[in-house]
């Protein structure tokens, strides 16, 4: 996991749109856009991205909340990390997982899917203020049990 440079970045970095769960024994599994829309869906509205570019928002994301993937697999509360294709991530602690607008993997805006152009699927830290630097684009690998 690496630092991004901190420039928009607006090409995707794979054409390889798969996600790949990797579980606290080292077990992956791969996911889909489709495979998330099958878990419970959580909607966070009035979200704001923060950089140093400006502020753009607000957004109504849809997706899967970390803490409900974690339990399709069968995972309590535990840390997580998540790495895009261009080797940029975040890391949270299980008890930034909890509460009324919780981390999720985004896959739609406005009740449209993103495109992958927009991220596919990008994790939203909802109320982070710290410069969109956990706001992940092109989510390939999230690490439970970090």
């Amino acid at each position: 996991m690496h630092v991004h440079s901190r420039e928009p970045n607006y090409e995707p970095p794979s054409v390889d749109p798969t996600v790949t769960i990797v579980l606290a024994d080292g077990a992956e599994r791969p996911f889909t856009v489709a495979d998330l829309q099958r878990l419970p869906v959580t909607t966070v509205a009035n979200c704001f991205i923060v950089t140093d570019h400006g502020t753009v928002g607000p957004y109504t994301f849809q997706g899967v909340a970390l803490r409900d993937l974690a339990a399709h697999f069968g995972i309590g509360p535990t840390g997580v990390k998540v790495v895009s294709g261009d080797g940029f991530g975040a890391q949270l602690t299980a008890g930034e997982m909890d509460g009324p607008a919780p981390p999720l993997l985004s896959y739609g805006v406005h009740d449209r899917l993103l495109s992958r152009q927009e991220g596919l699927v990008r994790l939203v830290v909802p109320g982070d203020q710290a410069d969109a630097l956990r706001q992940v684009k092109w989510v390939a690998t999230v690490r439970f049990d970090v």
